[in-house]
């Protein structure tokens, strides 16, 4: 095509474009300057970018928008495109066309080119059976045949120039016909060479508009019906008929940057290869073809041979060979037939949104990419739902394409596997963060106990035993100017514990409030259990980042009283000792299920290198919200303030509770297996009905003799043995192996 033909309408377009830039410009104008609102605005929107799901939303989002704005994929987009058209039922060749193809058989008869007076000898026969129209895409440009001129100059026929382009040299239509018969017939291809698209018209000046062969084919059939399109309005959209006709842009559906100059329709293919019914030249002359077949039919003309170098892929052609390669005549009937569909009501052109729209369309599945990883962690399940998220992008495309639109497919899939594997890489980088800190957090802990352990071994006075706070209903004590207190919960030998209000949050919501209390409060080992407490405390705000661990929301220190105090969510449950009171046993199947539940707690804390030291059915609440277990009173804080008193707790800074505490652990050197020891312990218990300090003594072997007393399958009897093993290294060396073998069991 030549490069005049796109001048006026790239004028158009420019002046579009400034026009828009300008009202952008001028509407932004009054909002340049920040004042203090948008200030804290801007301030907020910084806050909210630095949260990693909004970060990483937002960064991939950018990225496969840039990507797209550049063109890159369009390609995705023209081959999911190509797709769909495949994906649909082909409709039947256009019943008002016929296509008298030259084949190799005529070539070899005739000759090539085709000599006039054999096409003139074809256009009278057509006439002579009265075709109402005839469409002659054969370029002859120079013909010296009286009786072929005679022919093209009738008023149904329709002959073709060449409009040209930067390559091809323009050719002109034959003498003598009149501009009214005249179509051109260049096809527009997409980069890969591929014809998606149907030029209808273009202007080679301001006041001259060319039209296709396609175009003047239909023009003139449904004129002979009183169809006349309308005149187009400044957008170029015009009314024909039953059909609104809107121009291509350059990003309609999936394309960007396309060259959408003139007036293009993305091009509605009826089937694979005809559109039109076909037979040859030979057929025609000879007088094999049905009459009823040419008359009253729109009849195009063109070669269909191979060796007539017109041949085109289409979105039908295999993506790596030749096949379904279309002849250039079978292009113009396709092209012819949409027109007339549409016109007449039959098929409707293709609609597109608009480029906002389509924004938020790829941007609602790359939140959603993003939200689903940060929901759900299952491998296996997250696998399923992106594949299920591919498979409605493709089914609401395909949808949308069914009913005559294209719309993104590739592009928001993309965008929703983008966003939710740098999602995945985003939570995993901050979950390898938090453990490597956890560790270290861990470790510092340890060296502090270390210290503490000494210092505990030189000072023995010991406070006495702590008054809890007096609570009244005239005066109740508020903690750090915030947190009032409300009830008692519990008193033990290092500390109470308070159901408090969070007086500076909306609503006063209830909190619980632990006081730990120091056994020393000389300056050396205070300094020691301050560092100690830090860290606990730390290592308790990570902890309960996890689904089924308390939050802790703050902890601060009474420097007056020189007491700790930590403020954790509020679980609303029920106790776990609520559901094992003496003599009453569980089902096996609840207990499985149970334990289950606290081996999923478990696995990522021992990943961490954290010990609970304290698991015990005090310290297990079942949420009311979904059931499942949740681990509270983590006992490392206790360590703070051990006890000499307590019948029940270590005598050191060893912590654990007699019974579920296994022989390493009141030693002083807890493992990941001794928490696996008090869960099997409490399995133990709720089967039977005994608490383990009134179970019978080990026998020599160190085994618990616990089976006479509970109704238990031997394969889970052998995992809860392996459990509770005296030495811990004959026990499983972590939850996720227990968590396996339960497996087994179903």
């Amino acid at each position: 095509m030549n490069e005049p033909l796109w001048e006026t309408h790239k004028h158009r377009l420019l002046l579009q474009a400034w026009q828009r830039c300008r009202s952008f410009l001028l509407r932004g104008a009054t909002v340049i300057v920040p004042t203090s609102q948008s200030r804290d605005t801007l301030r907020q929107l910084g806050q909210n970018l630095r949260q990693p799901i909004v970060f990483t939303t937002v960064l991939t989002l950018g990225l496969v928008l840039g990507v797209r704005q550049l063109g890159w994929l369009e390609a995705a987009e023209v081959a999911v495109y190509d797709q769909m058209v495949r994906l649909r039922s082909p409709l039947p060749p256009d019943p008002r066309l016929l296509v008298v193809g030259i084949t190799e058989a005529d070539i070899q008869a005739h000759g090539w080119p085709i000599p006039d007076p054999v096409l003139a000898q074809l256009l009278g026969t057509l006439q002579a059976q009265q075709a109402r129209l005839i469409g002659l895409d054969i370029l002859r440009d120079q013909s010296q045949d009286a009786d072929f001129l005679k022919q093209i100059q009738a008023d149904n026929v329709i002959v073709i120039t060449t409009l040209g382009d930067l390559t091809t040299t323009q050719v002109a239509p034959p003498p003598g016909v009149e501009p009214g018969q005249v179509g051109f017939n260049d096809l527009v291809v997409d980069k890969d060479n591929v014809v998606r698209r149907n030029f209808l018209f273009g202007w080679i000046e301001p006041d001259l508009t060319v039209y296709s062969l396609s175009f003047q084919l239909a023009k003139a059939y449904l004129l002979q019906a009183g169809i006349i399109p309308s005149e187009p309005d400044s957008r170029l959209r015009f009314q024909w008929g039953q059909a609104n006709f809107q121009p291509l842009q350059s990003t309609s559906g999936g394309y960007r940057h396309v060259d959408a100059g003139g007036y293009q329709l993305l091009l509605n293919y009826r089937n694979y290869k005809q559109g039109a019914r076909l037979v040859s030249l030979g057929e025609v002359l000879a007088g094999d073809v049905d009459p009823t077949w040419i008359k009253d039919k729109i009849v195009l003309i063109g070669t269909t041979a191979p060796s007539g170098k017109d041949l085109l892929p289409t979105p039908y052609s295999a993506a790596d060979t030749g096949d379904f390669m279309v002849p250039g005549v079978m292009i113009h009937a396709q092209q012819t037939s949409q027109i007339l569909s549409a016109v007449l009501g039959e098929r409707p052109l293709f609609w597109f949104w608009p480029e906002w729209l389509e924004g938020v369309w790829i941007a609602l599945w790359s939140v959603g990419g993003a939200l689903l990883v940060y929901r759900i962690r299952h491998p296996l399940r997250l696998g399923g739902l992106f594949l299920l998220g591919i498979g409605v992008i493709g089914g609401v495309g395909m949808g949308s394409f069914w009913l005559g639109g294209w719309i993104p497919v590739a592009t928001p899939a993309i965008a929703w596997v983008a966003t939710g594997s740098s999602m995945m890489a985003c939570v995993a980088y901050q979950l390898h963060q938090e453990q490597q800190r956890l560790t270290r957090l861990v470790q510092v802990r340890d060296d502090e106990l270390l210290l503490m352990q000494t210092v505990l071994e030189e000072q023995t006075a010991l406070v006495d035993r702590p008054v809890p706070l007096t609570l009244s209903d005239s005066t109740r004590p508020l903690l750090a100017d915030r947190y009032q207190i409300t009830q008692l919960l519990g008193s033990g030998g290092f500390g109470q514990t308070y159901l408090a209000e969070d007086t500076h949050r909306p609503g006063r919501p209830i909190c619980v409030v632990k006081r730990l209390l120091l056994a020393q409060k000389n300056p050396r080992h205070m300094d020691i259990a301050r560092r100690l407490f830090k860290a606990e405390a730390s290592i308790l705000e990570m902890l309960g980042k996890q689904k089924y661990i308390p939050q802790l929301l703050a902890y601060f220190e009474d420097e007056a009283e020189n007491d700790f105090y930590l403020v954790e969510e509020f679980i609303k449950g029920q106790s776990l000792c609520d559901l094992l009171p003496p003599d009453k046993r569980q089902s096996e199947a609840w207990v499985i299920e149970w334990l289950k539940g606290m081996l999923e707690i478990l696995i990522p804390i021992h990943a961490c290198h954290v010990i609970h030291r304290d698991i015990k059915p005090s310290n297990v609440i079942i949420r009311d919200s979904d059931q499942h277990p949740v681990l509270i009173d983590f006992g490392a804080v206790k360590q703070l303030n051990p006890q000499v008193d307590n019948e029940d707790e270590a005598l050191t800074v060893a912590i654990g509770t007699r019974g579920y505490a296994p022989p390493e652990q009141l030693l002083g050197s807890p493992n990941l297996s001794s928490d696996l020891y008090a869960l099997g312990m409490i399995c133990i218990q709720a089967l039977t009905g005994i608490p383990p300090t009134r179970l019978p003594q080990r026998n020599e072997e160190g085994e618990l003799p616990w089976h006479p007393l509970a109704k238990v399958t031997p394969e889970f009897a052998a995992i809860l043995d392996k459990m509770v093993c005296y030495f811990f290294t004959d026990r499983y060396r972590s939850a996720t192996e227990v968590l396996q073998a339960l497996k087994q069991l179903e």
